[in-house]
């Protein structure tokens, strides 16, 4: 086993909690984040306990809990600080830890060191070393604001906000080698600082952190219409820009000053361009309304900005969009593009050798960090992560959210510094140049570990340990692609229970099943692969003299005298009549078990589909039997995947249901509900070898999709469905390339659908395929459209 780690620098990722009418407490959120490292990718959480009515009203809202741990869940943050007038009430968080903002902030105001993170001046320390020690070409303008007076908190929004302790301290000691101005800022002054070469406390705080974007970056550009005296207003720009928008605020109190507009107009023709991959396609500007807003305002601003089309273009510059973005809604949150940004300082990969099981590597630090006292608790955070090429054992890829007792399951030394997320596995720092041990984490005690942490107990089933064995034989998940050939698993069924077959008819039928390949071999090499894998063994079969019954030896145990395996007796070999003698093939091992080895086939075919077809990162858990007081559930595969779409990266836990070519029952669908409902959000597979279901099996299977097609995270019982036949199972390529090769609806549907987002669109794809379902658009109008005919 060999593979690749990368390790990834990034500032540490606070979530700062705020009543949304705390005024004094949105002031101090804006304040601490101005002087944290990459402050401005902190969130700003409203923290209602009743959404107000006009709240961002639409289908999927949910409650005022789901819209804060939707927050939650998108931002991902390593440390929750809640402030001001919430700084004592507790919040469902899950395994993050809480800090106070005096805990954060440390003793700033002495040191100049921040408690947790890094602060503003070891970063201004580097920026007067790199960027100033030189004469520019084009100088940079460093400008310090002198404290607000007009509209104060959305100024201090726009350009960040400083305390009177650190304004004094930038004055006294920064003023000089910055060459920096103070300026007072009033209104709408905040539009002639937006020009790339001039640097303000808010930028400042975010040197040395780029930003990594999926495709369509253009789709995050946005002029944000919004009230400058409103709070709900304020929070939500500042949260357009922690999730990597590039935005523009136009507060409706100036609108119409000339300096707005020709910043939105300059902002605007910036944005509009081709597309690089679509020439007839264009890069445009968002014209988002904020929930404080009228439709109307909107409309007069666009007015006052006299938009002027491009010379030679008759393409439109701007986009209206009147709602806000879905931060906190899982499923929308995509078609939203409000995807949240990956921040990178430095990155480093380096190769695991081959036999190596524990790993020692050093933290990737920032440049900038300075010698720091014994109150810093945490500085930076490094993620890290994990590849493996050929692994023969079954490694843990992805590793799940989890408390910090996860660490045990990947042999690391200590507990505290290392937090596990959706985001993956970091390593929390507190020192430069610090080594990091573990082990190659194994896949079952990543998952028995996590079950541990929800009060469930986990073993393999029989059949899961048959299941795990045979992949083991196989040399791990990048050889089980020999099973994708569905004649071999065919002919390993048929030859099950220790039944041979002569030399002569094995070699034809391998010999059929290598002309019937996509890539037909010869057949002389594909028995060749078949025997060094060890599925099938050369042997003779010989009659005994005594019962007259013939018996199977292999090479092994081949001798003049034998046993008999039906009566016991001994005798000796026919050496004098060889042509008594019949050279034979037989499965071997796992491979002898019936029921095509208890339904491991399907197990281990459904895992190389997520694993190799859709090169997505995986931990699975092969068959297993949980338990958890009086209840007790099982899958035939469970299984942690992280796929990487469009720059987006999400982990979802699957739990499968897999059949060989036996039928889908009401036990079945009833058995794996019952570990949807202990685990929402949970994907619900039924993997298949067969290419079809039937009409029983798609009523059965039908139900239980439209429950999991509600896509909102305020339904307890949202289980998305995906189906899996032998068309996907078997297929030589990933959909939707194997829908291709299958012809007839499957061919006409690929051409329609040339990808997908992700694994969400993919349950709605083979249930359109598989079940005859409605696409999920056509389902949700229809039930729009019921529920209105009702209100009617």
């Amino acid at each position: 086993m060999f593979g690749s780690i990368t390790t990834t620098l990034r500032p540490l990722k606070f979530a700062l909690l705020v009543h949304p009418g705390d005024r004094r407490g949105l002031r101090e959120a804006i304040e601490l984040n101005t002087l944290l490292w990459g402050g401005q990718f902190n969130p700003i959480i409203p923290t209602y306990r009743r959404l107000p009515s006009g709240w961002h009203r639409t289908e999927s809202i949910g409650t005022a809990r789901d819209v804060f741990t939707g927050y939650l869940e998108a931002f991902d943050p390593d440390y929750v600080v809640p402030i001001g007038k919430v700084a004592e009430a507790p919040f469902p968080v899950g395994h993050r830890t809480v800090l106070s903002a005096k805990a954060v902030l440390g003793k700033f105001e002495k040191t100049g060191t921040v408690g947790y993170g890094l602060g503003i001046f070891d970063i201004l320390r580097q920026f007067v070393e790199e960027e100033l020690r030189f004469t520019r070409r084009d100088p940079l303008r460093i400008m310090l604001p002198e404290p607000y007076r007009q509209y104060p908190l959305f100024l201090a929004s726009a350009l960040g906000a400083l305390s009177s302790g650190t304004a004094l301290t930038l004055r006294r000691y920064w003023t000089e080698p910055l060459s920096a101005s103070w300026q007072r800022c009033e209104g709408h002054s905040y539009a002639e600082l937006f020009d790339r070469n001039t640097f303000f406390p808010r930028r400042l705080s975010c040197l040395f952190i780029k930003g990594v974007h999926g495709s369509n970056p253009g789709d995050r550009d946005c002029v944000f219409v919004m009230d400058a005296d409103s709070t709900a207003d304020i929070i939500d720009f500042w949260n357009l820009r922690a999730i990597g928008w590039n935005v523009i605020p136009a507060p409706v109190q100036f609108m119409d000053h000339a300096d707005v507009c020709g910043l939105a107009n300059g902002f605007i023709d910036e944005n509009f361009f081709p597309l690089r991959h679509n020439r007839s396609l264009y890069n445009r500007t968002t014209i988002l309304k904020s929930q404080s807003v009228t439709a109307e305002q909107v409309d007069q601003f666009i007015r006052f900005l006299d938009i002027q089309p491009k010379a030679g273009s008759e393409e439109p510059k701007i986009i209206l969009q009147g709602w806000y973005p879905r931060i906190w809604d899982s499923w929308a949150r995509r078609h939203d593009h409000a995807g949240v940004i990956h921040l990178e300082a430095d990155t480093r990969s380096q190769d695991i050798p081959e036999g190596r099981t524990g790993l020692r590597l050093r933290t990737l630090d920032p440049k900038f960090m300075s010698r720091f006292g014994s109150s810093v608790k945490t500085a930076f955070a490094n993620t890290i992560d994990l590849k493996f090429y050929g692994a023969s054992e079954l490694v843990a890829e992805v590793l799940p959210d989890g408390d910090e007792t996860l660490a045990r399951a990947i042999g690391a030394l200590g507990l505290a510094e290392w937090r596990f997320s959706s985001s993956g596995m970091t390593y929390l720092s507190s020192h430069k140049d610090w080594s990091i041990h573990l082990d190659i984490p194994d896949a079952e005690s990543v998952f028995v570990e996590w079950f541990r942490q929800r009060d469930w107990s986990v073993e393999l089933s029989s059949a899961g340990r048959i299941a795990k064995q045979t992949c083991l034989a196989l040399g791990g998940v990048w050889g089980l692609g020999i099973l994708t050939d569905e004649g071999i698993v065919k002919l390993l069924g048929r030859m099950s229970d220790g039944r041979s077959v002569r030399k002569k008819a094995f070699l034809g039928e391998i010999s059929r099943i290598s002309k019937e390949r996509r890539f037909p071999v010869e057949a002389e090499r594909l028995v060749k692969v078949l025997t060094d894998k060890r599925m099938f063994r050369l042997g003779l079969e010989v009659q005994c003299p005594v019962c007259t019954q013939r018996s199977w030896y292999s090479l092994e145990d081949l001798g003049y005298r034998l046993q008999c395996m039906k009566c016991l007796e001994r005798f000796d070999v026919p050496s004098h009549s060889p042509d008594d003698l019949a050279w034979s093939y037989r499965s071997f091992g796992p491979f002898s078990l019936s029921a095509y080895a208890q339904g491991a086939y399907s197990v281990l075919l459904t895992f190389y589909f997520f694993s190799r077809k859709l090169e997505g990162a995986t931990t699975p858990i092969m068959s297993f039997n949980a338990t958890k007081g009086q209840v007790q559930l099982e899958a035939d595969l469970g299984l942690f995947f992280n796929q990487h779409r469009f720059g987006r990266t999400t982990t979802d836990l699957l739990f499968v249901e897999c059949k060989s070519y036996g039928r889908f029952e009401q036990k079945d669908v009833d058995k794996l509900c019952r570990l949807g409902g202990e685990f929402p959000g949970a994907i619900l597979v039924f993997a298949t070898l067969r290419e079809k279901l039937t009409s029983d099996e798609k009523r059965l299977l039908k139900r239980v999709a439209n429950r999991g097609r509600k896509y909102s995270t305020r339904d307890p019982n949202h289980n998305p469905v995906l189906v899996l036949t032998g068309i996907e199972l078997f297929g030589h390529e990933r959909p939707p390339d194997c829908w291709e090769d299958s012809g007839g609806k499957f061919e006409e549907f690929s051409k329609r659908h040339r990808g997908y987002g992700g694994i969400l669109e993919l349950c709605d794809c083979t249930q359109q395929l598989h079940l005859d379902m409605d696409a999920y658009y056509e389902w949700l109008d229809a039930r729009l459209e019921r529920r209105l005919g009702r209100r009617r």
